[in-house]
């Protein structure tokens, strides 16, 4: 259903006042359900950002960034982790980020919970996920600080 929704929001057009509801309700979902429902639900904001970037998704208008932090931070599933940092950059420009304030928050978050897998890989061994979120991380971290500069 997430997927659906995407699309729903897509077709909906700019100035569509059902299509803060519908960003809201993919939002939530983020961090509710199984795993596959969360990835779903990054997925589809992905898809909603590449296809509607001028829309402010991120904004403090949706629940949308809070959301997807919080799957970054806290999700156990690390493919929901690099799905919702694959939903932070879909964005290609500063306009569609809506500005400097996400992606500078983005940056932060993205260093801290670098640092905070360097602290845990020195007292464990590094699977394959753990190093595949890294790499996300990293890509993602210089993705942003490009359109920073």
């Amino acid at each position: 259903s997430n997927r659906a929704l995407g699309h729903l929001y897509v077709l909906l057009g700019q100035g569509d006042s059902r299509r803060i509801r519908i960003a809201n309700t993919i939002a939530k979902k983020i961090n509710q359900g199984n795993a596959k429902v969360r990835w779903n639900a990054c997925n589809s904001i992905a898809y909603m950002l590449t296809w509607c970037p001028s829309e402010a998704l991120l904004s403090s208008n949706t629940f949308v960034f809070p959301s997807l932090v919080t799957a970054v931070v806290e999700s156990k599933n690390y493919k929901v982790r690099i799905s919702a940092i694959s939903a932070m950059t879909t964005p290609n420009t500063l306009q569609d980020y809506d500005g400097l304030e996400i992606p500078t928050q983005m940056v932060r978050l993205f260093e801290e919970t670098l640092s905070n897998i360097r602290n845990v890989d020195q007292q464990s061994n590094l699977n394959q996920n753990s190093e595949m979120f890294r790499d996300a991380l990293l890509s993602a971290s210089v993705k942003l600080m490009n359109l920073l500069e």
